[in-house]
């Protein structure tokens, strides 16, 4: 490989990997509300006809087709659409995740993305971020951030890279203290359902139930019944 075509895979290296931060960041975890409210319904179309079929109990999307939201629906409280997407009754957006495990059990979970964000001894925020395909597939990326809060990718030495997964996760946390912890999970439900979650600090930021006929979205208490 020539001395450019070098040059140039580094660069497109870096582009890539701030891309899908800034991916993770303003689309997984929205700063304004309003901007995600006016896209929710085109979201969700587009995440159920990436949907696995999941022992026959998810129907394709030509088959939820009548089920498709018209553009003017309105928005409505958790309670009142959990109520009628899922039936029974739901305490909160926040206790979801404890009341989904409880009532339905989950046959599996699949953390897809997460971020640390560290402050330093120095007082220097740093980010670890993570995209996994299984729990042995786990890409790790290290960042520092400049004045603009951009990140600005870390090489990790060949002492670190020979380190598994795990033990680079841990390392690199323990380099200091973690102020939020960001992740986006999925989760196979009892029922045959899939949940789909995004955590801030443990505290669910949004989700989406995708059941047999109908389709839970939310954003914090903003909600719709698809």
């Amino acid at each position: 490989m020539s001395l450019k075509q070098k040059v140039f895979a580094i660069i497109a290296s870096i582009f890539i990997v701030l891309m899908i931060d800034q991916f993770f960041l303003h689309y997984l975890f929205p700063i304004k509300k309003e901007a995600y409210l006016k896209n929710v319904n085109q979201e969700v179309l587009e995440a159920l006809e990436g949907q696995p079929q999941i022992e026959n109990s998810l129907p394709s999307p030509a088959a939820q087709s009548p089920l498709i939201p018209r553009p003017t629906q309105k928005l409505i409280d958790f309670k009142s659409a959990a109520e009628e997407c899922l039936g029974g009754n739901w305490t909160s957006a926040e206790n979801l995740a404890k009341d989904l495990e409880k009532t339905y059990g989950v046959k599996s979970k699949n953390t897809d993305i997460e971020n640390f964000h560290i402050r330093n001894i120095g007082g220097e925020e740093r980010r670890i971020h993570i995209t996994s395909e299984g729990p042995d597939k786990k890409q790790i990326r290290y960042f520092s951030l400049d004045q603009e809060g951009l990140p600005i990718p870390i090489s990790l030495s060949s002492e670190q890279r020979s380190l598994n997964a795990d033990q680079l996760i841990n390392n690199l946390k323990a380099e200091g203290q973690i102020f939020l912890h960001q992740s986006k999970e999925r989760w196979l439900l009892g029922n045959g359902s899939t949940f789909i979650v995004t955590f801030e600090n443990d505290v669910i930021r949004e989700f989406q139930i995708f059941g047999p006929t109908k389709t839970l979205s939310c954003l914090e208490d903003s909600c719709q019944c698809l």
